[in-house]
């Protein structure tokens, strides 16, 4: 599988995702069921990992074996850090976002401020003629 081979829907820039479901609809499934439907339908691609929510765990997807096998404790482990790395980063993201928001809102505060007062000394200026 090549990065790009001009199948896929081509993003230019980055794009934020706000949603309580995963980006990949793949990657979480109800049931076990549901997991080896994947492989029926061929909807998998070596090594992807698959939460199952009816027993909790996770699963990857072994090209060799063309099934998806339990996912070792290190894996899992590794998986779940990756993941709250990019939480963590997502929430730094967030906070960044909001302070330069209310940077900009001071700014622009600031900015209204100034103008009023440039007004009103131009309506004073006004009135001295």
């Amino acid at each position: 599988m090549s990065i790009y081979d001009g199948k896929g829907i081509s993003v230019s820039t980055n794009f934020d995702f706000s949603s309580d479901k995963p980006l990949d609809s793949r990657q979480v499934c109800d049931t076990r069921a549901q997991l080896n439907r994947l492989i029926a339908d061929n909807a998998v691609y070596p090594n992807l990992f698959v939460y199952c929510l009816e027993d909790n765990q996770y699963y990857r997807y072994d090209l060799t074996t063309n099934s998806f096998l339990l996912s070792t404790k290190e894996e899992q482990e590794k998986f779940d850090e990756v993941n709250a790395k990019l939480d963590s980063e997502t929430q730094a993201r967030k906070e960044a976002i909001k302070q330069e928001q209310t940077t900009r809102e001071q700014a622009v505060n600031e900015l209204k401020e100034t103008i009023s007062n440039v007004d009103k000394k131009i309506i004073l200026a006004y009135e001295e003629i």
